[in-house]
């Protein structure tokens, strides 16, 4: 299960690529934002992961049992001075990701409301600004409404929202990654573009999701745990159903057959 929570972790680092066009000098900067990201937060988390294993050895409470590690680390080794930054900057942090995910997650939106599959007032760009308000504003409310509704239910506690947050978007993105992998060198193949590199590399892919998908449900995980793939599975399956119910207008959806500077209306451009 701590592999799910490990995936959540470091999930983002492909958010870039939601910006297409939007950016300066797509092909090569997003690639390079994406590779970068990815490296960068690797790193820190290993480095993050044994500095805490480490702080909290002999502790009382393991670390899988507390909400700010870093502030008991600092108050063990004497330095209490470094709680306050140390919030801070956590507080900073997960602002910044929450942004991030908003941002990611309202364009999609955007694009769906563009194909058909929304109701259109979702693709609504600002008359200004020329920005996605109206999913933002979405993406914004359901990403505040929901983990502040389980705070509600007795007996929950922060940490277990992040663990039942956690793990089900693990999934979201594991499911992602891994049909990723397998359509991209069908794609490249089709293109005439598939080397053994990319073969092997999306083969590696593959096996290495499939360790957090099947740890999922074996060993069975238990109560809530046990429950999150089934409902998941029943989430996915609404989706396909939904989606299959509009598919006169999936070819529709922007991105695919637009350039992305038709999809995002430039800003101060709210023409389209």
């Amino acid at each position: 299960m701590g592999i799910n929570i490990a995936v959540f972790s470091l999930v983002g680092f492909e958010n870039p690529t939601a910006f297409g066009e939007e950016a300066k000098d797509p092909l090569v900067t997003i690639p390079r934002a994406v590779i970068l990201g990815l490296v960068l937060s690797g790193i820190l988390f290993v480095i993050f992961s044994y500095t805490e294993v480490l702080g909290f050895a002999g502790y009382k409470t393991t670390l899988d049992k507390v909400d700010t590690p870093l502030n008991i680390i600092a108050e063990l080794v004497g330095m209490r001075i470094l709680i306050v930054p140390l919030s801070f900057g956590a507080m900073i942090g997960s602002f910044a990701a929450v942004s991030a995910c908003v941002n990611s997650s309202a364009r999609i939106l955007y694009s769906m409301s563009r194909g058909g599959i929304l109701p259109p007032v979702v693709g609504s760009a600002h008359k200004t600004l020329g920005t996605p308000y109206v999913a933002v504003t979405i993406m914004s409310v359901l990403f505040f409404i929901i983990p502040a509704a389980l705070l509600f239910i007795p007996g929950t506690q922060l940490l277990d929202i992040v663990g039942y947050g956690g793990t089900l978007t693990a999934f979201g993105f594991v499911g992602a990654y891994f049909l990723v992998s397998v359509a991209a060198p069908a794609y490249l193949k089709r293109k005439g573009l598939a080397r053994r590199k990319d073969l092997a590399l999306s083969a590696i892919a593959v096996l290495l999701l499939l360790v957090p998908a099947v740890g999922s449900v074996y060993p069975v995980p238990a109560w809530p745990y046990s429950t999150f793939p089934y409902i998941f599975l029943a989430y996915a399956m609404i989706g396909l159903f939904w989606i299959r119910s509009r598919r006169k207008n999936i070819s529709e959806l922007a991105g695919v057959n637009q350039p992305a500077s038709e999809v995002l209306p430039a800003q101060g451009d709210a023409s389209n």
